[in-house]
């Protein structure tokens, strides 16, 4: 992969990003007023044992759910958004032309947007810990950046998929905001899956956030080392090493069906 190639993309991302001001302050209050709500929130919720198990209160658990949630719908929402975006601007073919290649493409679609999750989730813990009291135990901190890593990576393939059936049919996305909805529910993002009913609760094992939340929770918030969450990272890599490089292939079949139909340029 050359990163020559991918700068443009990231470029033309900061360039779009900061000729909004007025979006970039009201995203920033969004953080605020997420965590002004869920601090109080919280003071009204009467933790049980489901939650103790990760979190010594609920505005602890939810906080981690909600920040490193973020970077899964990143994973999720940018690739198939920059293939639309690209087609309705009749750019997406141009694009194409300019002797990159598959994975040189997805990863200019993506750069600056992981970047800014990042900096958003170190923001939101910050803003947390300074403002609302929240304690992370940091000893082991290395632990939690390789889960995100996978998780970002396994959510990403779902992402890839997706933008591959819009190249193909020219449609919106109902795909990704159906998962996107269900990994909340499912995951544990703002309550435990355990609370789930018991006859919904093996769909939560589907989710790879469901691995990444509780790897990430015992480890800042109980200072597990990797040998307490190893389990989980294993669940993270294997579906990683799996989906990954199937997603990648099916997203090359759709460019390449779409380019014996003619149809690259069409929106």
């Amino acid at each position: 992969m050359r990163m020559f190639k991918i700068l443009p993309f990231i470029k033309r991302d900061l360039k779009t990003f900061t000729s909004y001001p007025v979006s970039m302050i009201f995203s920033s209050l969004s953080v605020f007023l997420t965590l002004f709500i869920f601090y109080f929130l919280s003071k009204a919720i009467t933790v049980g044992d489901s939650i103790l198990a990760y979190a010594p209160d609920y505005f602890s658990f939810v906080i981690i759910g909600i920040a490193f949630s973020s970077a899964v719908s990143t994973g999720l929402n940018t690739i198939s958004a920059s293939v639309r975006t690209e087609q309705s601007r009749g750019t997406f073919e141009m694009l194409l032309s300019g002797r990159i290649t598959t994975v040189e493409l997805l990863a200019g679609f993506l750069t600056f947007d992981t970047i800014f999750e990042i900096v958003r989730i170190i923001v939101i813990l910050t803003l947390a810990a300074f403002f609302f009291g929240l304690k992370l135990n940091l000893s082991h901190c290395w632990v939690s950046a390789v889960f995100l890593i996978f998780t970002f990576l396994s959510f990403l393939s779902f992402g890839i998929i997706s933008a591959g059936v819009i190249i193909i049919t020219k449609r919106g996305d109902p795909v990704s905001f159906f998962i996107n909805q269900a990994n909340i529910l499912f995951s544990g993002v703002y309550f435990p899956y355990e609370n789930l009913p018991s006859w919904l609760r093996p769909i939560s094992y589907l989710f790879p956030t469901t691995y990444a939340l509780k790897g990430i929770r015992m480890n800042l918030l109980m200072g597990a080392p990797i040998g307490e969450v190893y389990r989980e990272l294993l669940i993270l890599v294997g579906l990683t090493l799996v989906m990954l490089p199937l997603s990648i292939a099916f997203f090359q079949a759709a460019l390449n069906r779409s380019r014996r139909w003619g149809t690259l340029s069409t929106y």
